[in-house]
């Protein structure tokens, strides 16, 4: 089995990990505040990202705080809407920011959207629409969640996009994870809602945390230059079709339409970051799913 092949592979089974990480924390926040939960999963992470390669410099912290808050505000709300709405559903959702990504992109940077993004962006309005159909047209109660969620990521990976070439990759993540734990912790707190993790949540934090944002985000790393940027960011793209899987496993099983929704989703997504080229690099690195 050749290095590509087995770089491939692994990337696969992490991709697997960052679907999973959904249904793990719907149930989690069914009895943990979900800004709580957040805070303490990314102290898991930080704790083992900045062992593994600490950020020493100075311009690292800088360019840190950013995009830590960013994943924050991505990884929170995405726990809120877990707790109204599907696991699977809310994965696919939020992965529309990786279509939003390009418009942002070509907004700061004057440029006219590629005839790809125009694709991509219709295919994600279909699924989606498809998505939300059984529940009437539209995103209600704590479903609106997802809208900021997908909002948080498109903005993070154009922030990533900005920095990533001047920093290394593992430290950056581990200041940014640092940035967002402090946010999750100290807000938590500030609104009466901290909690100290206990019996099965701390495998659920060790697995969201731990697992998805460090063992899997360490995987996409080293298969990156393997198999190139294009086929990296294709695979983890694949990550909301997994966390579909693992909800209709785990949980509730989505419907027919939802299921055809997803998957014309998840395809605009690979569309959006492999054939567009404003966020092809970001996309391959990006830590958070």
């Amino acid at each position: 089995m050749t290095g590509p092949v087995r770089a491939m592979i692994a990337l696969v089974m992490a991709t697997a990990m960052y679907g999973a990480a959904y249904p793990v924390i719907a149930a989690s926040v069914e009895s943990v505040s979900p800004l709580s939960f957040t805070g303490w999963r990314f102290l898991a992470a930080a704790v083992i990202a900045v062992s593994l390669a600490f950020p020493t410099r100075a311009l690292t912290w800088r360019d840190a705080w950013p995009g830590g808050l960013l994943l924050f505000a991505f990884a929170a709300t995405s726990a809120l809407a877990l707790r109204s709405m599907m696991a699977g559903m809310v994965a696919v959702l939020v992965s529309v920011g990786f279509v939003i990504a390009p418009w942002v992109a070509t907004a700061l940077d004057r440029r006219r959207p590629s005839p790809w993004l125009v694709v991509a962006s219709v295919l994600a309005f279909v699924g989606s629409t498809l998505i939300t159909l059984p529940d009437g047209f539209g995103l209600s109660g704590g479903e609106v969640w997802v809208v900021p969620a997908a909002l948080a990521l498109a903005l993070y990976v154009n922030d990533l996009r900005r920095i990533a070439t001047a920093h290394q990759l593992v430290p950056l993540f581990g200041a940014q994870y640092t940035v967002a734990a402090i946010a999750g912790i100290v807000l938590s707190i500030v609104l009466g809602q901290v909690h100290l993790p206990s019996g099965s949540e701390i495998g659920a934090l060790l697995g969201a945390g731990v697992g998805v944002l460090v063992a899997a985000m360490m995987v996409q790393l080293w298969a990156r230059p393997q198999i190139g940027e294009a086929r990296t960011a294709a695979i983890a793209a694949l990550a909301p079709g997994f966390g579909v899987v693992w909800s209709a496993v785990f949980s509730t099983a989505p419907t027919t339409l939802q299921w055809f929704g997803a998957v014309i989703v998840v395809g605009s997504v690979v569309i959006a970051t492999t054939r567009d080229g404003d966020i092809l690099m970001a996309a391959s690195i990006t830590p958070s799913r």
